[in-house]
């Protein structure tokens, strides 16, 4: 649901965040890590993070997405 979450939205303040439907599954951790005017000003970079058996434990995928800000 990252991917619809509003650019004002909470869940993308800067800083990291951790699913509070953790863990998926029984083992799968996810959290995500955004970093405000990357890697443009006015856009959010996103870095979404999947480990099993603990959030702080090595990721086993991760992906990246950049959104900008709407509007004028």
């Amino acid at each position: 649901t990252i991917l619809i979450t509003p650019y004002g939205d909470g869940d993308l303040t800067a800083g990291t965040h951790t699913d509070p439907n953790n863990p998926v599954e029984g083992m799968y951790y996810v959290k995500w890590t955004v970093t405000d005017d990357q890697p443009i000003t006015a856009c959010k970079r996103i870095v979404v993070s999947v480990a099993r058996w603990g959030v702080n434990r090595t990721p086993e995928a991760s992906v990246t997405i950049v959104t900008p800000q709407s509007g004028g």
